[in-house]
């Protein structure tokens, strides 16, 4: 278990050391060639170039709040005369994502999908206490939270194969390759202001490494505003799901936690344009 408890303690800051980081940006470069290929191929067919941003809601596959000592932070806050008014919850974490994507044509209505998207994705852990109340615009009283929230960037180029079945709606499917660019995690806390309460928020580097390169399966649809001609608006819809683990706690001479058995998956919602 990760003393991570440390680090969520009320008014405390702490630093955790970096750990040390796969190399696989050998294979992300070949990527890189290999899609700059397929951009060098739009002479040969009819191009439609979609522009999005969206959110992202994800969550991680395995429950890790015992192995970054998240539980112990709730143990250790009831004990130092705390009060904690849930069990630690699971949550999801929502993103963001931007995308700038090309539909190269390959045949009447099928075509290749690739480009370049920078995604932000990850899981959410909380537990309510009534130390500190939230008091909304109409109000009303709830408990506030203390979460814990693992973040992982990446910066990703998709593959996919897709269908135009209507001038509004194409459905795809493929493998997108992601690099990953952060891995961080964000714990919030509260300090007194005058008569206030205020949430802070800290920010550190993931004591865990990451695996470097994470390979998704998705599929989406994406629907056409006003057709597929012209500029029309685009709304898009995809979920992925990781085919590799997303962390590697192989510098942990403790082989009990789950880390090396979490995948990931992503529910992503966008709104763009799309230039044919």
């Amino acid at each position: 278990m990760l003393l991570i408890s440390q680090l969520l303690r009320r008014n405390r800051r702490a630093e955790l050391p970096i750990i040390g980081y796969n190399d696989y940006y050998c294979y992300m470069k070949k990527t890189l060639i290999l899609t700059s290929l397929v951009f060098c191929l739009q002479a040969s067919g009819q191009t439609r170039f979609d522009f999005l941003a969206g959110t992202t809601i994800s969550s991680l596959s395995e429950d890790l709040m015992t192995d970054y000592g998240f539980d112990q932070f709730r143990q250790d806050y009831i004990d130092d005369g705390g009060s904690a008014t849930s069990d630690i919850k699971n949550s999801v974490r929502l993103g963001f994502y931007i995308a700038a994507e090309a539909d190269f044509s390959i045949g009447e209505k099928s075509f290749i999908k690739t480009g370049l998207k920078y995604m932000t994705t990850g899981d959410s852990y909380f537990f309510k206490t009534d130390d500190v109340v939230l008091q909304s615009s109409s109000g009303s009283e709830s408990d506030e939270k203390f979460k814990l929230r693992p973040r992982l960037d990446y910066l990703a180029i998709p593959v996919n194969y897709g269908v135009d079945v209507s001038q509004k709606i194409s459905l795809y499917a493929g493998v997108t390759p992601s690099l990953s660019i952060n891995n961080i995690l964000r714990t919030n806390r509260f300090e007194a202001d005058g008569d206030d309460v205020k949430q802070k928020w800290d920010k550190t580097d993931n004591p865990v490494s990451e695996a470097s390169l994470v390979a998704f399966l998705n599929a989406g649809l994406s629907y056409y505003l006003g057709g597929n001609s012209g500029t029309p608006m685009i709304f898009d819809l995809r979920f992925s799901q990781s085919l590799n683990n997303v962390y590697d706690d192989s510098d942990f001479d403790n082989t009990t936690t789950k880390f090396n058995d979490t995948k990931l998956w992503s529910l992503e919602l966008g709104i763009g344009i799309a230039i044919n």
